[in-house]
């Protein structure tokens, strides 16, 4: 990822990522291994979903998402934040905290298996989709299963990723996709149906945390110890409370969509959720490589805040005009590559850019909030948001169905002023008038290209965006100065004006 400088001017050496010489490379070279690792993953995504999106049909892989936002929520409660602990710590965790917190993961683990076997049991899904029920067990409790090996993926991952070496967290993170894809579609070929999913969500958990285990192996020893500093309990136990709160915002979709709209319109807004979350690979590129940057930074107000400008100037001028173009050009590309089945997607793509975008910009804020050590604000913002989201959801989807979720999201986004707020409160204020004319340009260049691709005219549309991209890059060549940051990066003990 590139930090694009919103003013273009001041010296080298002025407070920034230069006074950090391993900082500015380490942050540049990690940015393009994730962004060559992910871009991998998601063509293969891409390619395997279409694939299994005619296969299958919306209604199966309705139930199929169901089960993976079960999935997601499962191996975050098994992380119980450690990561994040890990990521952002001053300094290298103790040997024998890790060891605690890894035996508190593998309880986490096996009581999530076993709570999921209890509740296949004695048939507490069989109300959500009575149909798909015998499917949706089993997707549970391959759910269940795949999540666990979360616990050995956890801790070693975190390790790399605190190391900037993001060449090695890509790889384990495209293994999950590579590793997905190709189980569900040879097994489908083979003939196993909707049932190569069940299969397939095992190995997403199985293979992403054998190749970290590989890469950096991590030995607690064999005697369980759970010798967790009562104040990193604190601490773990407040990141995890917030991230509760996010865990209902995940599976909110799933019970209010799901249980008043359907498995199908299930399907069409969360594969389209899944597609632009797929293209915002820069955006979690961006937020991923903030986090430990902003950590290490903390004492030094002044380039942290220089960190953030340039990640909100990057993110407007590349994230944001992607994931309006692909939802805007959204009516031509997605009845030709899903099949006319899953043509109404197109809205959700299409209304889902703008608060993906704003929700991209605000994660730069909650990295800046999270390296601060804020957990308590993080639990209030989440907590404002799932009762907007939610109220929204539930009053909307029984008539609108999947475009739902992309109303409800937009709603909810104005709980991340509280971001806002403590980000001035701690830093100070922010220039990020660059950022939000980027998008604001970007988002009526899309209302032009959707009007354009719904009546016919996709190629008219796409010069349009073609034109926008060329006036970006020219803007950013005059006034961000792209070739200057970038020695000033590459080259950080240099000083002056270039």
């Amino acid at each position: 990822m590139t930090f694009a400088h919103p003013g273009g001017g001041g010296s080298v050496g002025d407070g920034g990522l230069a006074d950090h010489p391993a900082m500015g490379p380490a942050v540049v070279r990690g940015g393009a291994l994730l962004l060559l690792r992910h871009a991998v993953a998601f063509a293969v995504t891409f390619a395997g979903s279409a694939i299994l999106a005619r296969a299958l049909g919306a209604a199966i892989l309705g139930v199929y998402f169901a089960a993976l936002s079960y999935f997601l929520v499962a191996r975050q409660l098994i992380d119980f934040s450690v990561p994040t602990h890990v990521i952002r710590s001053h300094g290298p965790p103790a040997h024998s905290t890790l060891a605690g917190c890894f035996w508190l993961q593998q309880v986490l683990g096996v009581a999530v298996l076993g709570v999921t076997l209890l509740a296949a049991w004695w048939g507490l899904h069989v109300s959500l989709f009575p149909d798909h029920a015998p499917l949706l067990g089993w997707l549970l409790i391959a759910a269940a299963a795949g999540a666990y090996f979360q616990s050995w993926q956890s801790i070693p991952a975190a390790r790399l990723e605190r190391s900037l070496a993001y060449g090695k967290v890509g790889a384990i993170e495209m293994s999950e996709a590579v590793a997905f894809n190709a189980a569900a579609l040879l097994l489908l070929l083979a003939g196993a149906g909707a049932w190569s999913l069940v299969i397939a969500l095992v190995l997403r958990g199985l293979v992403p945390a054998a190749v970290a285990y590989s890469l950096l192996p991590f030995r607690p020893g064999a005697r369980p110890s759970f010798a967790v500093p009562s104040r990193l309990r604190a601490e773990l136990a407040s990141l995890t409370a917030a991230q509760g709160v996010v865990w209902a915002v995940t599976l909110a979709p799933v019970v209010i969509i799901g249980g008043l709209a359907g498995p199908r319109q299930l399907a069409l807004a969360q594969l389209g959720y899944a597609l632009l979350g797929s293209v915002g690979t820069l955006a979690a590129i961006g937020q991923r490589l903030a986090l430990p940057a902003l950590a290490r930074l903390q004492s030094d107000h002044l380039a942290f805040g220089k960190l953030v400008s340039r990640s909100l100037s990057a993110l407007s001028l590349t994230f944001i005009p992607l994931v309006f173009a692909v939802g805007s050009l959204a009516p031509v590309w997605v009845p030709a590559v899903y099949g006319p089945e899953w043509a109404p997607m197109a809205w959700v793509l299409f209304l889902g850019a703008l608060p993906v975008s704003l929700t991209a910009l605000l994660g730069v804020f909650h990295s800046a909030v999270v390296a601060r050590g804020l957990a308590g604000l993080v639990l209030k913002q989440n907590v404002l948001h799932l009762l907007i989201f939610c109220s929204v959801l539930l009053m909307a989807s029984g008539r609108a169905g999947a475009i739902a979720l992309p109303l409800a999201h937009l709603a909810a986004v104005p709980a991340g002023v509280l971001f806002l707020r403590a980000y001035r409160r701690t830093t100070g204020r922010l220039d990020a008038r660059h950022a939000l004319l980027t998008g604001a340009a970007a988002a009526a260049v899309a209302f032009a290209a959707w009007r354009l691709a719904s009546a016919g005219a996709a190629l008219s549309g796409v010069a349009l965006w073609v034109v926008f991209a060329a006036a970006a890059i020219w803007f950013s060549w005059r006034v961000v100065q792209p070739a200057r940051l970038l020695r000033w990066l590459v080259r950080p003990t240099v000083t002056g004006s270039s």
